[in-house]
């Protein structure tokens, strides 16, 4: 169940960082983005690309056309990367955050006494009629 838990936070957390990644394309790269059916203005370039890489199966959705620019193919490989590091660098601190909520209170619990202990061995030792 934890890991299902933290696929979905993934990708959640990939939709996020796709519209927060930095996407900065050189006018090379925007020149070249109609070859792979981007538009060529850059508000335009990146809503697309973040769009298309929100997906969870961003590998195939980001890829640009065979015979595409290289530059171009550069820029959308580094952008989808990025916005790779950035969904798991979220979905590691949310790991770290819960993790924490577990080790924290197990810090301030106390562990029982001897005599406690040996009165707990005897009882669980003795015949249950005995009990």
């Amino acid at each position: 169940m934890a890991i299902a838990v933290l696929v979905t936070f993934l990708a959640a957390q990939t939709a996020t960082a796709a519209r927060q990644a930095p996407c900065d394309p050189s006018p090379q790269v925007l020149a070249a983005a109609p070859q792979a059916g981007l538009p060529s203005t850059r508000d335009g370039f990146c809503a697309t690309l973040a769009a298309r890489t929100s997906g969870f199966s961003q590998g195939q959705a980001a890829q640009p056309p065979a015979g595409t620019d290289p530059r171009l193919a550069a820029f959308l490989r580094d952008h989808r990367d990025e916005v790779g590091s950035i969904s798991f660098d979220r979905t590691f601190v949310f790991i770290g955050i819960v993790a924490l909520l577990g080790l924290v209170p197990a810090w301030f619990l106390r562990r029982p006494d001897p005599q406690t202990r040996e009165a707990v061995t005897m009882f669980e030792g003795q015949p249950p009629a005995a009990r």
